[in-house]
């Protein structure tokens, strides 16, 4: 009985142990370094297949690809800009031209009223000098001017300077014809020049020559183009069909007839056109008259009776039309 008495308290006392709450075990303090290392996100684990870029790298990969300033604001520029700036001017080409002329001419006779003018004196008490060739010759002077009218061609070619495209050459030959009804007469009387006559000449000029060529910048374009051309040509002079009267003269005293000369000319004008198509207005003016008829022994000569003429070509003005190819 006495142990069913103690049996019963220790029973109830560790029921009582049994329903009392167990305490919660905190976890230890970590050290510093221990703290630190637990902060630290794991380490990512290197792939070989897409490696993840450095922030430097996807700066770059993020970075459009723009172009330099001077690329761009060259690409900014419309292409009719870019093309009117390096536009061509007139282009070099092989050209043939014809053209009208029209122009004066001039003879001029010589000789002497009496035998005195000729043969002896200083010309200044018995006569006048005469003003063609050399002052030996003296005598009276008849000179007349004369209209003329004809056509001229020409053919070669022209080229500008690349470095100075609204300077230019162009190199070419030249062939002109003229027709003139000129009159001259056979002697000087009482009265003066006597017995006038007409006489029918058809005039040649044909040379080679160089002209520059100029066209403001403005106007130097390829499909059209306005300007100026100055130039010298070198070539001859031939006059037809020769004149009866000089030429019975130069065989009875002994003298001759020349119907062809050496000239120089000197030409300029104004042009202008398209590509292929081309204008040009402008004046040539021989410099060298053609002795025509001369007698060798003017004091032989009776008087009244010219020993000396000269033609001469003073001026053409032309029109001219131009085919560039």
């Amino acid at each position: 009985m006495r142990r069913t008495i103690i049996a019963i308290p220790l029973a109830a006392a560790l029921l009582s142990a049994a329903d009392e709450p167990k305490p919660v075990q905190s976890a230890p303090t970590p050290t510093p370094d221990q703290a630190v290392q637990t902060q630290k996100p794991p380490a990512p684990t290197p792939t070989t297949q897409n490696p993840t870029p450095a922030p430097s790298q996807a700066v770059q990969v993020q970075k459009p690809l723009t172009p330099a300033p001077k690329q761009e604001a060259q690409k900014s520029v419309p292409a009719k800009v870019r093309v009117g700036t390096t536009q061509r001017g007139e282009r070099n080409a092989f050209f043939v031209g014809a053209d009208y002329q029209l122009g004066m001419m001039t003879s001029t006779e010589q000789a002497c009223a009496t035998s005195a003018q000729c043969s002896s004196g200083d010309g200044l008490t018995t006569g006048k000098w005469g003003n063609m060739g050399s002052t030996n010759f003296r005598g009276t002077l008849n000179s007349l001017s004369h209209v003329t009218n004809g056509f001229g061609i020409v053919l070669g070619y022209k080229h500008f300077f690349k470095k100075l495209p609204e300077f230019g050459l162009r190199y070419y030959g030249f062939f002109d014809y003229a027709d003139s009804e000129y009159h001259y007469f056979n002697k000087i009387g009482p009265s003066g020049w006597e017995q006038n006559n007409y006489h029918q000449t058809n005039i040649f000029a044909y040379g080679v020559g160089t002209d520059m060529l100029f066209n403001p910048k403005r106007f130097n374009k390829e499909n059209f183009h306005f300007g100026f051309f100055a130039g010298v040509a070198i070539g001859g002079t031939s006059w037809g069909p020769k004149n009866l009267d000089y030429y019975h003269l130069a065989g009875e005293y002994g003298g001759h007839i020349r119907e062809s000369s050496f000239n120089f000319f000197v030409n300029g004008g104004i042009r202008f056109g398209t590509k292929h198509n081309g204008f040009e207005v402008g004046i040539k003016i021989p410099t060298i008259p053609t002795n025509y008829y001369a007698l060798n022994y003017r004091s032989s000569v009776k008087p009244g009776t010219p020993y000396r003429a000269n033609l001469q070509r003073n001026f053409v003005f032309y029109w001219r039309y131009i085919v560039s190819f």
